[in-house]
């Protein structure tokens, strides 16, 4: 039984929060129809001797409540740590969500996870660097699936379905520019039972924002979240694509060992497989095509073999200078020492000259 129910609204948006002893919810809504499940908003908070504390096992607390706003606090059994929400509404039917960290005594704490369960009928995402689908959510899984993401570097991701304007959800932007900067984000598909989508923010504590100093209140997350008409979405995320791109760039530097060749085989094996088991071999490379575009366009590439001839000597051209990636038919052949990247299907060459230009 419900013990306390506050419910903040503006406009033709509602916005509710549930507390009480057994559950602790907050969902979004729009003109009565929810768009959140589950919990809705979530935090996850990840200690260094892999403890994971996630905030519907809390125990919440109204701190203060008023028309345009609440306080939460919540407290875990035999965890030191007091998490602090702050959730405001904001002109033009923008929700705040704000999340604070206070530590009762010294702890290790490497990240947070943060984000929110919606309803299943967002089946579309975009963000300023790419846009993508949500694939179907499959009767026979049983684990949450991650959704790959060329730049999960970006500072907002929007949400919203492909029916008909008429039928349609309005798009949800969620846009967390005013978070630390080391945070990527994660898109996630639910096992059929939950029928959930899941956005969430991965927000890592390095050493420039470390979480250890007992007693302060440290800012952990500060997140907008807007109902948008999804044919004006791409208009909002075109000032974000040059400083997404750069951070991009920048983290890829200072923390992808692109020096080491399986690495980056694994990593676009994983991608290959991925879209190969989802669409068909036509699509694969089809996207090959747009990895190669991308990387080129962002400068990735020559910064891959910039780095990759500094940090090794490389003797004269072979085949043993090639690695190569395989599914099925397909082929992609990588040859660092002459900066040529070829696609073969069934043993022939696709490309020609030095493959991807």
């Amino acid at each position: 039984m419900e013990k306390e129910y506050r419910a903040l609204s503006l406009e033709n948006k509602t916005f509710k929060c549930l507390v009480s002893s057994d559950i602790f919810k907050i969902g979004l809504f729009w003109k009565d129809k929810e768009l959140t499940r589950g919990n809705g908003f979530f935090s996850i908070t990840e200690f260094s001797d892999g403890a994971r504390f996630y905030s519907d096992k809390a125990d919440c607390k109204i701190m203060e409540s008023s028309e345009s706003g609440i306080c939460l606090r919540l407290i875990w059994d035999n965890l030191p740590i007091e998490e602090y929400w702050e959730i405001a509404l904001k002109d033009n039917g923008v929700i705040n969500w704000r999340i604070r960290v206070k530590l009762l005594q010294e702890l290790d704490i490497i990240q947070h996870e943060v984000g929110l369960n919606i309803v299943s009928d967002y089946n579309r995402w975009l963000t300023s660097c790419e846009k993508g689908r949500f694939p179907v959510i499959r009767k026979k899984s049983s684990e949450w699936i991650d959704l790959e993401m060329d730049n999960p570097m970006v500072k907002a991701v929007g949400l919203f379905d492909s029916s008909l304007p008429f039928f349609s959800l309005p798009g949800l932007v969620f846009d967390f520019n005013n978070t630390l900067k080391f945070n990527r984000i994660n898109l996630r598909n639910s096992p059929p039972q939950e029928n959930i989508r899941g956005l969430l923010l991965i927000i890592p504590h390095k050493d420039e924002v470390k979480i250890n100093q007992p007693g302060m209140l440290h800012d952990v997350f500060d997140a907008d979240m807007r109902l948008i008409d999804k044919i004006n979405l791409a208009n909002y995320f075109r000032p974000y694509k040059k400083n997404d791109t750069q951070r991009w760039r920048s983290y890829s530097r200072d923390n992808i060992e692109i020096n080491r060749s399986p690495g980056l085989s694994h990593h676009l094996l994983k991608r290959f497989k991925y879209h190969f088991h989802n669409r068909d071999i036509w699509y694969v490379i089809y996207r090959a095509i747009l990895y190669a575009l991308y990387f080129l366009k962002s400068s990735n590439i020559p910064d891959f073999f910039y780095y990759y001839r500094k940090t090794k000597k490389f003797p004269p051209a072979s085949n043993k200078e090639k690695f190569v990636l395989e599914n099925g038919r397909l082929k992609v052949v990588v040859a660092p020492s002459k900066a040529c990247i070829d696609i073969y299907w069934d043993n022939k060459r696709l490309t020609e000259n030095l493959g991807f230009v």
